[in-house]
């Protein structure tokens, strides 16, 4: 019985909408027929046919659009209280019919071959309990390095000798200790409630932080205002006072309503954000800037942003003008084929060293 009502409602979440519209259609028809003025019956034809319509393209739109995800929250605020590791691992397939997707099972070559799919990747993560993923580094020493951001800083598709803090520990001859908060799909509200939470301290004691750096990409802007997305690259609530806080922007409630809506997210979303970009880019500096400012006057660090190409000119330089920037174009370009996993796109291994270099060299010359 249990799992019929399960099925029931997430059956009804997936077309929530086309239910809706049928059911207003339905009331609108059975005003028509029982209502004696001829004005109100029109109207109330006019009502059914308008609903009616609305639920079969709510309809068609399902057959093309997938089905709608609400955001959901990650454990990384979860306190550990040991270094103790987990592994698992992680598949991506790429399908010439259906896109690229995951897959955490053991792929044979027979589903390969009947599938007509590709392997991307195929990597074992090692992680700790609340999904920051483990460094070759010394966590005794006095000095520590923080790395903050999304599956950049991860290393989404990479072995754990490939990341982009691995290679700064590296150079750094695994002598620092050096802690990995890079959290796949997030973005800046992730950062600040890593650092408002005291999340870093059960990692680092008695260690004197002396830089804490944020992978910047273009895509963050946007995932601190998301409600719905089937990429989960959605950070769009604070924790604060034990409880997570949605986010405040324009037009942010009709969002929340209609985000099971296909003809919502397929008309109006769009235009919604297009309308509130310039929103989004402010909060997007302030929010670096409230990290700057914990940074500073919590852990008495400092704070470098690593930005990947892609942003609007103009956003740059007022980032530029507020703290400190680091542009990988000024430095080699990205876009290289070397520098990117291929087809999924993340950074390659020999990406994460180069930048892990440009990183050592930064802070050398200041």
């Amino acid at each position: 019985m249990k799992q019929i009502f399960e099925v029931t409602i997430k059956h009804f979440l997936s077309y929530e909408f086309v239910y809706i519209f049928l059911f207003c259609s339905l009331i609108s028809l059975i005003f028509a027929m029982f209502v004696q003025k001829k004005i109100l019956k029109i109207i109330g034809i006019i009502i059914f046919a308008m609903f009616f319509v609305l639920s079969l393209i709510e309809f068609l739109l399902s057959l093309f659009m997938p089905i709608p995800q609400l955001e959901f929250h990650k454990n990384y605020l979860k306190k550990i209280h040991n270094y103790n590791t987990v592994s698992r691992r992680e598949i991506e397939l790429f399908d010439n019919k259906k896109g690229k997707y995951f897959c955490n099972t053991i792929i044979s070559e027979k589903f390969l071959n009947q599938n007509k799919s590709k392997i991307i990747f195929d990597v074992n993560y090692t992680t700790f309990e609340n999904g920051f993923r483990y460094t070759e580094c010394n966590v005794k020493s006095k000095t520590s390095y923080v790395f903050l951001g999304c599956s950049f800083v991860f290393g989404l598709g990479l072995k754990d000798n490939e990341t982009l803090p691995y290679y700064f520990s590296k150079i750094n001859g695994f002598n620092n200790n050096i802690l990995n908060c890079g959290y796949p799909g997030l973005s800046t509200t992730t950062a600040v409630n890593i650092l408002e939470n005291d999340i870093i301290d059960t990692f680092i004691k008695n260690s004197q932080i002396k830089y804490f750096f944020y992978s910047f990409i273009p895509d963050h802007i946007y995932r601190n205002f998301r409600i719905e997305s089937n990429s989960m690259c959605i950070d769009s609530c604070k924790y604060q006072n034990n409880k997570w806080i949605r986010i405040h922007q324009p037009f942010g409630k009709f969002k929340v309503l209609f985000a099971r809506s296909y003809i919502f997210r397929k008309v109006f979303l769009v235009r919604i954000d297009e309308y509130n970009k310039q929103f989004y880019e402010d909060y997007m500096i302030s929010n670096l800037m409230e990290i700057n400012k914990i940074i500073e006057e919590k852990y008495k660090s400092k704070f470098i942003i690593v930005a990947w190409p892609g942003a609007e000119q103009k956003f740059i330089e007022k980032l530029k003008t507020k703290l400190d920037v680091i542009m990988l174009s000024e430095y080699f370009n990205p876009q290289e084929k070397k520098y990117s996993i291929p087809i999924d796109g993340h950074p390659s291994a020999e990406a994460n060293k180069t930048i892990a270099q440009i990183l050592y060299n930064h802070i050398q010359n200041n």
